[in-house]
């Protein structure tokens, strides 16, 4: 095993997983590859709910510059919550790379442990229901069944 694809989204699971990433690199002289996915901006038009001649309800868009500032903040906390990541991570004596990607998050992360050549996915699970599953699609459900490796779901207790 040379490289652990690691993903985190930065919740309360994360501690734990970039943690098991850590021993199983050590376990078996791998590097990790920490890497975090937003999900795609929907840009920066926000949408208004409004009324057509006609009655039925339509939307109106419009630039608005404070989602793109806060859509640019979010990002640099991201790197920095990564390069901190990193930083335990190489402090505990293990080689690490990491990348911040925006899109489809189970899809980015797939395409990446493509990418990189990954031996392993390591990654955190919340614990939703039957319905949450079904009307949202679950990331790790996704990952498990289109990844090229084996795939280490964390559990969140």
């Amino acid at each position: 095993m040379k490289k652990i694809l690691v993903t985190v989204d930065f919740s309360d699971v994360t501690g734990k997983v970039v943690e098991e990433g850590v021993k199983l690199a050590k376990a078996f002289g791998a590097e990790i590859v920490l890497m975090h996915t937003e999900p795609p901006d929907e840009g920066y038009v926000f949408y208004d709910a409004g009324y057509s001649v006609e009655g039925t309800v339509g939307f109106m868009n419009e630039y608005n510059p404070e989602l793109e500032k806060s859509q640019q903040e979010k990002v640099e906390n991201d790197e920095h919550a990564l390069n901190a990541l990193k930083e335990h991570v190489v402090s505990c004596g293990v080689k690490a790379e990491t990348y911040l990607l925006e899109g489809d998050v189970s899809g980015e992360i797939v395409k990446k442990s493509v990418e990189i050549n990954a031996d392993m996915i390591v990654l955190g699970n919340h614990r939703h229901g039957k319905l949450y599953k079904f009307l949202f699609n679950d990331v790790g459900t996704h990952i498990m069944s289109h990844a090229p490796c084996p795939v280490l779901v964390v559990p969140t207790s």
